[in-house]
């Protein structure tokens, strides 16, 4: 029976979509494989020498993970273990990565928004982490080669620990300095998220309230032409087929390719039913297919 650890933040939906990925190749393989997941507070409290003392502990053939480029990667293959690196912020040279073509992710973008017929557009997310940096890429470079005269902005924080940090002051005042209407593309959910926050946090709706009419104290009515910012990721990474995790060239599929649509569900973060269960989710769902076992 094969052991594979996955180590992640399973408080996002992408990532139970990999753990559902193996979980389906195993079962559509016939194979026997327990799965056991184990929350990032391990790795952060007590370092990557932790994670790899307990993989050797549990006996596990491969550890698939959110890892820092600072980590010892090298510590798993000392010890026999196969290591995978979840997309995260950097790639690794030394081990696989679970990664995507996310330069063709922001151009996807960049032309279904040149379609809607905009001529401004902004991109906002987080300087320094590779997903992100080669969204924008896509994204701008596609706007420029349309026309050159289209505007375009982009507000990008710096690379930190928690990702979930950002600055709302300088989001509001980059939001409202941008030429309306303007269509613009966040590196992911969170960035997203953050945007619609910045938006309902402007005293009065301002002029991020809503695209269409609202009543207001007074009963005055204002229009805001900036299209209604909502939160769907046009673009989204195939989760369930980068799950997969395959033996030897000959049996690994292609590249997965980013689609159009919705691929992930806004607010599954809050879907738990315990918010003290080591900062992750029990998701029982896998265990029901054939040959898993699953460990909480």
């Amino acid at each position: 029976m094969a052991r594979v650890i996955f180590l992640t933040d399973f408080s996002e939906a992408y990532a139970r979509e990999l753990l559902l990925g193996m979980a389906r190749y195993a079962h559509d393989t016939a194979q026997a494989w327990s799965l056991c997941r184990l929350p990032l507070s391990i790795r952060d409290k007590f370092g990557i020498e932790a994670v790899v003392e307990w993989a050797v502990r549990m006996k596990a053939d491969a550890v698939i993970g959110q890892f820092y480029n600072t980590d010892n990667v090298g510590l798993f293959r000392e010890n026999g273990i196969i290591a995978i690196a979840q997309d995260f912020k950097k790639r690794f040279t030394t081990i696989p990565n679970i990664t995507g073509p996310h330069h063709l992710a922001g151009r996807m973008a960049a032309e279904y928004f040149l379609k809607k017929g905009f001529r401004n557009f902004a991109f906002y997310g987080t300087r320094g982490i590779d997903f992100s940096d080669e969204r924008c890429q896509g994204f701008r470079e596609t706007v420029e080669q349309a026309n050159p005269d289209f505007t375009f902005s982009s507000l990008r924080s710096g690379a930190q620990n928690d990702l979930w940090y950002y600055d709302t002051a300088q989001l509001i005042t980059w939001l409202q300095s941008l030429p309306k209407p303007v269509a613009i593309m966040a590196c992911d959910d969170n960035q997203a998220y953050h945007i619609t926050e910045a938006c309902l946090q402007i005293e009065g709706g301002g002029e991020f309230a809503y695209s269409e009419r609202h009543s207001h104290p007074g009963g005055r009515q204002r229009r805001d032409d900036l299209q209604a910012l909502r939160p769907e990721p046009f673009v989204a990474q195939p989760g369930r087929r980068a799950g997969r995790l395959r033996r030897g060239t000959a049996d690994r599929p292609a590249d997965p390719q980013p689609r159009s649509g919705m691929g992930r569900r806004h607010g599954d973060a809050a879907q738990h039913h315990h918010p003290a269960v080591d900062g992750h989710l029990c998701q029982q769902r896998p265990a029901h297919r054939r040959g898993i076992a699953l460990h909480p």
